[in-house]
């Protein structure tokens, strides 16, 4: 019986010996040391601006408050993540642990599809190639919609990839691809990559009536299921965030104030991220992933150029189906949006075409000269990232915590403090844009509606509140609004603000825009709203102007706030992409 067991241990040793020392074991080891470098920087690396407004967005339905239904059916879908314990910053954390899980089951199709085209060992260079290409470990599983729709386009495709798909399948297949549009729109360019699905197969199964015709019934199936869970599950979405916003009136939900941006936002989004664009319009970002990504693209280069060698000899189905998989990458040609984060996205399809790359190397050593360019690539995406950690940033949400036990309703730049009620615009570059030309609510409008008692100088756009004096040709601000802010906010803790006023004279009068509870900071006694006050106390003050005399005061919103000891943070608290 010892000696079995012994043997039976020899064996597996052996067999782990074969494997890790064959390319497939090489490409397996690289894969799983993506993963561990990747699941460092998740729980490390400092939060993006658009993972706060994802996260927002999801703490707004919980709260029955959405603002929008364009491009927002995921908070149905990540609703939980809201509820977990922690800070936001720690609530991000666990969301790109889900968001490894699509990357995972994304990449686990892409290797099913590879399959299709080359064999076991150059399919895996595939799934190692996407990995290796740059901003796939940084933003493969950043907490946004881009994985998640990626993992639902890319098992669509897995499924309608099969060479006998059957109707049932295809159902599946365009269920999930129903999901996938629901979470983004930008989902729409994979559309080249289902064209391949429909294609590839006939170089198989033959271009029979019989045969063509069981193809089409399945992908009609396909198509059917695609159209009514995109069209039933849309409209559904759609009344609720109007229910939502009929049910509380706010002035962030779609009936209120903000309705112009909203409707601006699904109205143009086809002509502000496309139509408008020019030839490449991100060339910054397309040659920072091009140049860190060379010996990816080189064998995905070399598999579209087999592609259109398979349409002149005559294997024209799969030479089709080739470059249809690589054209949902084209799309970098007109779209706005091709931010970093975007590149993992689309290249799933393209990755494909690396499994035939690899063909042209069918020695030894040019294979692992290759697997050293893959590995040598997914070490420097991670050294060069590991370093931008969330201690600020946790710092800041945390201390604003202390500072409001409560939800508040405040003003800041990206939506940091995601469960508490933000009343201002999402200050990307869409957004300041639409500011700028008035098509959002201003800063001062907002105040004067909203009366938000914190304001959260969390944006390098924000932060340009500290300056003493406008400055027209240094500032994103419109006059007005510069000024409401610095008559309406007192600072509190590093850029941490709080509506207040900061009275020098000895007497005078005031208007104040912000109600709710002040608390008095001088010393003696002063004479405020026809009533003689000790200073220290609180007093509960409406809008309006009030009038005040006994020498300097100021007025700070809230019963006591805290003032935390903590150290501040440095001025910037967001890396770039």
């Amino acid at each position: 019986m010892k000696h079995d067991i012994v043997e039976r241990k020899a064996g597996l040793v052996a067999r782990l010996r074969r494997i890790l020392s064959s390319e497939q074991g090489w490409l397996i080891a690289i894969l799983a040391l993506f993963f561990g470098l990747q699941l460092i920087l998740s729980v490390r690396i400092s939060v993006n601006w658009d993972e706060f407004r994802f996260l927002e967005r999801i703490h707004s339905f919980n709260a029955y408050a959405l603002d929008t239904p364009l491009q927002t059916f995921y908070v149905r879908i990540l609703a939980l993540v809201a509820h977990l314990p922690g800070s936001e910053v720690d609530q991000v954390v666990f969301g790109r642990l889900i968001m490894m899980v699509c990357e995972a089951s994304s990449l686990g199709c892409l290797y099913l599809i590879a399959r299709h085209f080359a064999a076991r060992e150059q399919a895996l260079f595939a799934v190692v190639a996407w990995a290796a290409a740059n901003f796939a470990m940084l933003y493969g599983a950043s907490f946004r919609a881009d994985p998640l729709a990626a993992a639902f386009m890319m098992g669509s495709l897995a499924i309608l990839f099969s060479p006998r798909l059957k109707v049932l399948p295809a159902i599946g297949a365009g269920v999930l691809a129903g999901l996938g549009m629901l979470v983004t729109l930008k989902a729409v360019f994979y559309l080249p990559a289902f064209l391949a699905a429909l294609i590839w197969p006939w170089h198989q199964i033959g271009t029979t009536p019989r045969a063509c015709q069981r193809r089409l019934l399945a992908f009609g199936a396909a198509g059917v299921a695609f159209l009514i869970i995109f069209a039933s599950f849309s409209y559904y979405h759609l009344a609720d965030v109007q229910s939502m916003a009929a049910q509380t009136g706010s002035s962030q939900s779609a009936s209120g104030p903000a309705q112009s941006a909203n409707t601006l936002t699904a109205s143009g989004a086809l002509d502000t991220a496309i139509l408008s664009q020019p030839l490449l319009p991100r060339k910054g970002e397309i040659y920072d992933w091009a140049s860190v990504s060379f010996v990816p693209l080189i064998l995905c280069l070399i598999g579209i150029g087999q592609g259109i060698s398979m349409l002149k000899s005559g294997d024209r189905f799969q030479g089709m189906a080739i470059i249809g998989l690589a054209l949902p990458v084209t799309c970098l040609l007109f779209y706005r949006n091709a931010y970093p984060y975007f590149f993992p996205f689309i290249m799933f399809p393209l990755a494909v075409t690396a499994a035939l790359g690899v063909r042209r190397f069918p020695e030894r050593g040019p294979r692992a000269l290759l697997i050293c360019g893959l590995l040598a690539g997914i070490l420097a995406m991670f050294f060069t990232t590991h370093k931008r950690d969330q201690a600020a940033q946790r710092l800041v949400v945390d201390t604003v915590h202390e500072i409001f036990p409560e939800p508040v309703r405040y003003i800041g730049g990206y939506g940091m403090i995601a469960s508490f009620p933000r009343v201002n615009f999402f200050m990307s570059t869409w957004g300041v844009a639409m500011y700028r030309n008035r098509e959002v609510p201003s800063f001062e409008t907002t105040i004067r509606t909203s009366q938000p008692p914190l304001l959260l100088l969390d944006s390098p756009r924000m932060a340009l509140m500290d300056a003493d004096s406008f400055d027209e040709t240094n500032s994103f601000f419109l006059p007005g609004d510069f000024q409401a802010l610095k008559n309406n906010y007192i600072k509190h803790w590093g850029p941490v603000a709080v509506a207040g006023k900061v009275l020098t004279d000895e007497h005078g009068s005031f208007e104040l825009q912000i109600a709710g509870p002040y608390t008095l900071e001088c010393s003696g006694t002063r004479n405020l709203a026809e009533d003689q006050i000790q200073c220290g106390q609180t007093i509960d003050l409406d809008t309006g102007t009030y009038r005040w005399d006994g020498g300097p005061l100021t007025l700070r919103w809230g019963k006591h706030l805290t003032l935390p000891d903590n150290p501040e943070p440095p001025p910037f608290l967001y890396d770039s992409f």
